[in-house]
């Protein structure tokens, strides 16, 4: 921690009133910042992590930001085909750079003591599901949301004001259904900071990780957690070395505040990420999760505790071994190879993304490799504005041990929900994603995910009596959304229809099949 501190606190000065409220992860704009990132349009690349502050944004967007001035305001992003960017392109690109500061032109500040912005009716979606019997289908890397039989209705609003030294932010969610009227704070932090350095306390939900579909250590597929936070808000250099490129660091402590856990009640969750970046077309990654203490299950700090916290030992090791402070660690590398240096030059193709992700659970073991593995690979592509995607991830071993722990034997998961990628342990999923423009009015998307479970539990298997085996079922996904652009900002209207089925071993997997429809209103 004393590392991370003393890295991201190298940094250009920035003015205290520059403390950003951030852009929550999986906000549907992280779709358009992406697509710019793919054809290398951005202030550098993306480091894959969020959420953003405000700032933040600002920086990677100002290439794009032609004409600024308090009298001319911000020009359209023009369409320049050798860079990749089509009509379609330009329109989207231009939407989201108006839609993220649509007043103080990129962070003049020095006008606006204090900036604000309230909006209580942001998002509103109307989902319709014909899930029968009391069943719910879930609802991926939606900060734990799920579909139930009947008509739904989710409302989310926002609030941030930011000021000298400090930034609010908030963000909160209405539900009605058939069963209740529920409501649930999103985010709710505070922001503080000096130079490159930032602090939140408080709540917002986490995405790292070059993945699309959920990272296998950290996703917006649970709950968002009650966290303090240490990170660079910007990539910095080392001083006197600055031709070796930059780097991001952050750290996170946070409460998995559950009591409806079985095995150790409201245990602590930390995590750290650092990232990499030799050129603007490749991005490395480490990042690591440690599940510790809990109700029952109380963790003595000594030297050696934190000593074998720190190296990874002593790691699952059955009951009567090791010192007695287990702790559910996981651990993974990463990168992302960019190619829009390459497509340039070559026709139709604009920009790309190879990536990848290779990681290991904690497990007895001999060695210094981990006996459990989980691995990601995916490809993006982008061609005249349209763009497509394909992942795969697989968390597959031998005695089912990713995800699984034998203190934390509720898994990996906060209030039911998988913290990282939503297929769980013992598992491999692939996803298949296509995005096509409709003119200048809005886009298309296409989707199909598939995970299969439960490889452990299959015949011919031997069952390890020391850990449950996952019941073995496939879960197949699709949905198809059309969305007509609304206004100069990043306002829409989205109609999304979707199918999903699960099935597989009858014995102990109930089937399950959803069809349902969704119309979402972003203002």
């Amino acid at each position: 921690m004393l590392v991370i501190v003393a890295a991201v606190s190298v940094g250009p000065p920035a003015a205290a009133t520059e403390i950003a409220a951030p852009v929550r992860a999986g906000d549907p704009v992280y779709r358009e910042l992406r697509l710019a990132d793919l054809l290398g349009l951005l202030d550098g690349p993306l480091h894959d992590r969020s959420p953003l502050s405000r700032k933040e944004f600002f920086r990677l967007l100002y290439p794009l930001a032609e004409g600024v001035g308090l009298d001319t305001g911000l020009a359209p992003v023009p369409a320049d085909p050798r860079r990749g960017i089509t009509p379609s392109v330009a329109r989207r690109l231009t939407r989201l750079r108006d839609w993220i500061n649509p007043w103080d032109v990129f962070w003049g500040k020095d006008l606006y003591p204090v900036t604000f912005g309230f909006n209580p009716l942001r998002d509103i979606t109307l989902t319709g599901s014909d899930v029968r019997g009391g069943r719910v289908a879930p609802e991926y890397r939606n900060y734990g949301e799920d579909h139930t039989e009947g008509v739904s209705l989710l409302r989310d609003g926002a609030l941030f004001i930011e000021g000298d030294h400090l930034a609010l932010a908030s963000e909160w969610r209405l539900r009605f259904d058939r069963r209740a009227v529920t409501y649930r704070p999103l985010v709710l932090s505070l922001r503080t900071g000096w130079r490159n350095l930032r602090l939140t306390l408080g709540r917002e939900p986490l995405a790292w990780g070059p993945e699309r579909h959920g990272g296998l250590l950290i996703s917006t597929n649970a709950r968002p957690l009650d966290q303090v936070r240490i990170e660079s808000e910007s990539p910095f250099a080392l001083p006197g070395l600055e031709g070796l490129g930059v780097f991001t660091a952050s750290a996170f402590l946070g409460k998995l505040d559950d009591p409806g856990r079985s095995d150790a009640q409201s245990p602590w969750l930390s995590g750290m990420r650092l990232t990499y970046a030799p050129a603007r077309w490749l991005v490395l990654g480490a990042e690591r999760t440690t599940m510790l203490g809990g109700g029952g299950h109380d963790f003595a700090i000594t030297p050696r505790s934190v000593a074998n916290v720190l190296l990874g030992r002593d790691e699952n090791r059955a009951a009567g071994e090791g010192d007695g402070n287990d702790t559910d660690q996981k651990a993974t590398v990463d990168w992302s190879l960019y190619l829009w240096p390459v497509f340039r030059s070559v026709p139709v193709l604009d920009g790309g993304r190879l990536y990848g992700r290779y990681g290991g659970e904690d497990s007895p073991q001999e060695g210094p490799l981990p006996s459990a593995t989980g691995h990601t690979y995916g490809i993006e592509l982008v061609l005249r504005g349209v763009l497509l995607r394909a992942e795969a991830s697989n968390v597959r071993d031998d005695r089912n041990l990713w995800y699984w722990h034998r203190v934390y034997t509720d898994g990996y998961t906060y209030r039911g929900r998988v913290l990282g990628h939503p297929m769980g342990g013992d598992s491999r999923g692939e996803a298949y994603v296509m995005e096509a423009p409709l003119g200048t009015w809005g886009v298309v998307t296409a989707s199909m995910e598939r995970m299969e479970h439960g490889f452990h539990a299959e015949p011919g298997v031997p069952p390890d009596a020391a850990v449950p085996p996952v019941s073995h079922g496939v879960q197949d996904a699709f949905s198809l959304g059309v969305e007509k652009f609304l206004g100069d900002h990043a306002g829409f209207l989205r109609i999304e229809g979707r199918a999903l089925r699960t099935w597989g071993d009858r014995e102990r997997l109930d089937p399950l099949e959803e069809w349902g429809v969704g119309v979402s209103w972003r203002r």
